[in-house]
């Protein structure tokens, strides 16, 4: 997917339904009003299409700010996603949206930490705790980057800063749960486990890492968009990585507003390659449909373990019966690299923002695509790159070598 390419992958893009996303600022063709508001000292500019915010040094932070166009309505969007790179880590994004007249919405709060030590991270902020109101109650969106106070001074590179539509599942295909981009299911965690979204190893999207403290029996749960159906939907799928190896234990379905509602499933798929994405099944065919909405996974007997952590992502209700060919044949976006050309062809409906990312999670080429497109990359050093194709809400992932590198 957008970490193993599989063509099963290249599926879940199609097989979604989105809205329109909204860019409020790309730094490039799509801008809006942007600064600063504060008298910390914080400066905001754009250099070479991305935008850059210098803090000096034990800041405890100021608002930055986009303005949002008229009449602006919060209902159709699930996040706000902002993409970051710096040097410094663990500082927090603290938003709040702002009426015409400068007040402090109280109806948006949290914390989102960027952590990808100078790689690019997509920060995705939920809109979900936020009250909506009505159209065109605000006009500025600010976002707080804070926890300056023990910090010397950085600079702050942002880019794509965007409305994420909410995801519409279609219960005709494949369902994603969770893949902790635009798609994140409330989750839970308990017996002291935590987790939480993180960069992935590879610079290409975010990953759910789950803390497991020494002889700990808890677990982590995902709630459904919907009731699952086991009579079309029976199987969930979803991808782990370790260090070493160890068993799932698929604990139960439960009903999200009453625990004692559940199915005991106790089924023990096995993680046995370490270091290594591998990609686990549970057959849900036996239990009764339209019951279930939470899912609940223990890691193994922690009873006799010690402290350990591991990674999960991609989190699918399986559609009874569809095999790859299936998916494959659906899609719409497709991309593949011609050495002799040194060409990258992309093929897609409508408009499109292509990414090139080195495997340290570096974006070294940024491109707006309208329609089919074949892209020359003279100007792109030889080696193994990640693309990432975004259309129509969706992205397609693919793994290329540039040039002669092996």
């Amino acid at each position: 997917m957008k970490k193993t390419i599989t063509l099963l992958f290249i599926a879940l893009c199609s097989l979604s339904v989105y809205s329109a996303d909204l860019v409020l600022n790309n730094f490039n063709d799509i801008t809006c009003v942007t600064g600063t508001s504060g008298s910390f000292g914080s400066t905001m500019n754009t250099v070479n299409g991305e935008g850059v915010i210098t803090v000096p040094a034990n800041n405890t932070g100021e608002y930055i700010y986009f303005s949002l166009p008229a009449g602006f309505d919060v209902n159709p969007y699930q996040f706000l996603k902002i993409s970051v790179k710096s040097t410094e880590t663990n500082y927090r994004f603290v938003p709040s949206l702002l009426t015409p007249e400068w007040t402090e919405s109280s109806d948006w709060n949290g914390s989102y930490k960027y952590t990808g030590a100078g790689a690019w991270q997509d920060i995705y902020i939920a809109l979900s705790g936020m009250t909506a109101g009505t159209a065109g109650t605000y006009d500025k969106i600010a976002i707080k980057i804070a926890a300056y106070d023990s910090k010397p001074s950085f600079d702050l590179y942002i880019d794509n800063v965007t409305f994420m539509a909410k995801y519409v599942p279609d219960y005709t295909k494949n369902v994603i749960v969770c893949n902790f981009d635009n798609v994140i299911a409330p989750m839970g965690a308990w017996g002291n486990n935590t987790i939480s979204q993180t960069i992935n190893v590879d610079g290409t999207g975010n990953i759910g890492t789950v803390s497991v403290p020494a002889n700990n029996d808890g677990g982590i749960t995902f709630n459904t968009v919907d009731k699952i159906n086991t009579t079309t939907h029976d199987k969930i799928n979803f991808r782990v990585l370790a260090s070493q190896a160890f068993t799932i234990n698929f604990e139960k379905l439960e009903d999200k507003t009453n625990s004692a509602i559940n199915a005991a499933l106790g089924l023990y798929p096995a993680y046995t390659t370490p270091n290594e994405w591998q990609e686990l099944s549970m057959d849900i065919s036996a239990v009764a449909s339209n019951t279930y909405d939470k899912i609940v996974l223990f890691a193994e007997a922690w009873q006799s373990k010690p402290a350990f952590t591991f990674y999960i992502d991609d989190i699918i209700l399986m559609k009874k019966g569809l095999t790859a060919v299936d998916i494959a044949s659906d899609s719409k976006t497709s991309m593949f690299y011609t050495s002799l050309q040194n060409t990258l062809n992309i093929k897609c409906d409508g408009d499109a923002l292509l990414e090139l990312i080195t495997l340290t999670g570096v974006v070294t080429k940024t491109v707006n695509i309208h329609g089919d497109t074949t892209l020359k990359l003279s100007d792109i050093q030889n080696g193994v790159y990640i693309v990432r194709l975004k259309n129509s809400g969706t992205w397609a992932v693919q793994k290329i070598i540039v040039g002669n590198a092996l």
